[in-house]
């Protein structure tokens, strides 16, 4: 540990320090880039600085995922820690009005790469994640949950699935409560865990971060892995609804990096095969399954139903239904629409699913009813009012698909 942080003041510091003044400049980025592949094992292929002007995302980084890694990930226990990643850095993280320190850069830089890659931790949280939304999907549906075999065209779209996973679940742009001070072992021994806290909340108080919690609590299930589980086990229906998302994704983000992953998943969508059921590939796909049912129980937990996962969530529904109306009548993009609407249509997506199963109570019935039709009245006026012109001035309506 002495020598890691001799490498952070000697080589990390500088490179951050001049890098801060001029965040633009090719040589101060490979410097960085370099410093950084001194101090982790893992290598940092690629470091970008992109000016971005729509949703700040701080930093992004994006350990190097192949199809074949995607097999090794979802069809064995081997342990997987990833040996190289890309990184890409929001401008707005050197802004003057941000007031973030050469200190409090580096933190954040130790902080964001070192939970991707010192460990094979966030490999083993996918699995478990994964694990526990298939025994879920197979508790509650009324037909047989076959994943395909993980072929390259499979792959692919998990690609796009597990690193949005490992960066919801490890990166302070996403996972936090309020005020809260954020544990990490490895800034600590590097000495930089109170100038961490320290760029949290300066981040924290300009409203920069995303909340992906629910009353104190993390959702269980994540919408990018449901997404990818429901599409590669209908693609035959899917297909074009799920091409549209990605395409709506795609103006949403400012990330150069996100964009480049979308237009890698938007290519194994439109390669993903229909599934046939033959008696070989269910037999193997079945095996799948049951791996995935044998690594829920090791994660030590009984099955869940798909009632008790979203419970609470029906109260953060009716509060949030209030705050989209208000927020529809200030829309000022169409970035923004594209944005609500999917937020709109994924919890109805989630409480027509609900409604289905029939794991609800009679007050939960009338309460999702009731959700139901005030967010189809939120989804009407979208449709109605919201319009923007396109470059061949034509008029077109956000309207988004809803994803199940």
């Amino acid at each position: 540990m002495n020598r890691i942080r001799s490498l952070i003041r000697d080589n990390l510091s500088p490179a951050v320090n001049s890098l801060k003044n001029d965040p633009y400049n090719l040589k101060l980025i490979e410097n960085l880039r370099l410093a950084l592949n001194k101090i982790f094992t893992s290598k940092c292929r690629d470091l970008i600085v992109t000016k971005n002007t729509k949703l700040f995302f701080g930093m992004c980084v994006d350990p190097i995922i192949t199809p074949e890694l995607v097999s090794v990930i979802m069809e064995t226990d081997k342990k997987v820690v990833f040996d190289s990643y890309d990184l890409e850095i929001d401008d707005n993280i050197f802004n003057p009005l941000l007031n973030l320190s050469t200190d409090e850069i580096i933190a954040i830089l130790l902080h964001e790469i070192g939970h991707v890659v010192n460990d094979y931790g966030p490999v083993e949280k996918v699995r478990n994640l994964i694990a526990l939304e298939t025994s879920i999907k197979a508790k509650t549906s009324t037909v047989p949950i076959i994943l395909p075999i993980i072929s390259p065209s499979v792959g692919c779209v998990f690609v796009y699935c597990i690193k949005e996973m490992i960066r919801k679940t490890n990166s302070m742009f996403r996972i936090y409560k309020d005020s809260e001070v954020l544990a990490d072992v490895f800034v600590y021994e590097c000495g930089y865990q109170k100038y961490l806290n320290t760029a949290f909340e300066k981040i924290l108080k300009n409203g920069l971060l995303h909340n992906d919690s629910t009353r104190g609590k993390k959702l269980l299930t994540f919408p990018e892995l449901v997404w990818t589980i429901n599409l590669v086990t209908n693609i035959k229906l899917r297909r074009l609804p799920a091409l549209r998302a990605v395409k709506g994704f795609n103006t949403m983000t400012g990330s150069h990096v996100l964009k480049r992953n979308l237009n890698y998943l938007e290519k194994g969508v439109v390669n993903l095969p229909v599934i046939e059921e033959t008696p070989s590939l269910t037999k193997e796909a079945t095996s799948i399954q049951e791996h995935f049912k044998l690594k829920y129980k090791e994660f030590g937990q009984s099955f869940i139903t798909e009632r008790k996962l979203y419970n609470f969530d029906l109260y953060k529904a009716e509060s949030d239904m209030y705050e989209y109306a208000m927020r529809i009548r200030h829309i000022t993009d169409e970035a923004e629409a594209v944005y609500l609407m999917k937020e709109i249509n994924m919890k109805m997506s989630i409480m027509n699913d609900l409604l289905e199963n029939g794991k609800l109570n009679p007050s939960e019935v009338t309460m999702c009813h009731n959700l139901l039709r005030g967010y189809n009245k939120l989804r009407d006026t979208m449709a109605s009012k919201v319009k923007y012109r396109t470059s061949l001035d034509s008029i077109v309506v956000a309207v988004y698909p809803t994803l199940k």
